[in-house]
């Protein structure tokens, strides 16, 4: 019976320290129920930094050494047609259509449907739509503080050019 008796407490002493081990363990390597990941945002304020210099504009003939296809590149002026102002203007728009409670979907057929966007500018205001869409509304920077920064930093890079 002595025998059964140190059996029984060396099975609780081997049990509590199997016990302790595992907790140990337990909160060193699997303690994630205290850390939460911070909510992520959609929209991302841009920092009032400085900006540095854009890189150099190629010159026309450079832009054709470069390219090995027959057919010539495309123009360096074709993209400049759509003015900051034009930009800051739609941008507006579709501020006015988040607050009005329109769908990104009505959002999405404004930019389509708009005459004034050039066809290889159509995506970007389509992912800038779904970006203002897809943010929280508390997360979302006001819209005369947005157009200002972004006419000005547009500004400045066609200033560059």
């Amino acid at each position: 019976m002595k025998a059964f008796g140190k059996f029984l407490l060396l099975l609780a002493v081997v049990l509590g320290i199997t016990f302790f081990a595992w907790k140990l363990l337990e909160t060193s390597l699997f303690n994630d129920e205290d850390e939460l990941a911070p909510p992520v945002s959609g929209v991302v304020v841009p920092a009032q930094t400085t900006q540095s210099d854009p890189p150099p504009i190629q010159k026309q003939e450079d832009l054709y050494q470069s390219t090995s296809s027959d057919e010539p590149a495309p123009s360096v002026a074709s993209g400049s047609s759509f003015t900051c102002q034009a930009s800051v203007a739609i941008i507006g728009k579709l501020y006015d259509l988040k607050n009005a409670g329109k769908s990104q979907e009505e959002a999405n057929d404004f930019i389509s449907n708009d005459n004034s966007i050039p066809d290889e500018q159509v995506g970007s205001f389509i992912e800038f739509a779904n970006t203002l869409w897809n943010s929280p509304s508390d997360k979302i920077v006001p819209k005369t503080q947005f157009l200002n920064n972004f006419q000005q930093q547009c500004q400045s890079i066609e200033k560059g050019q």
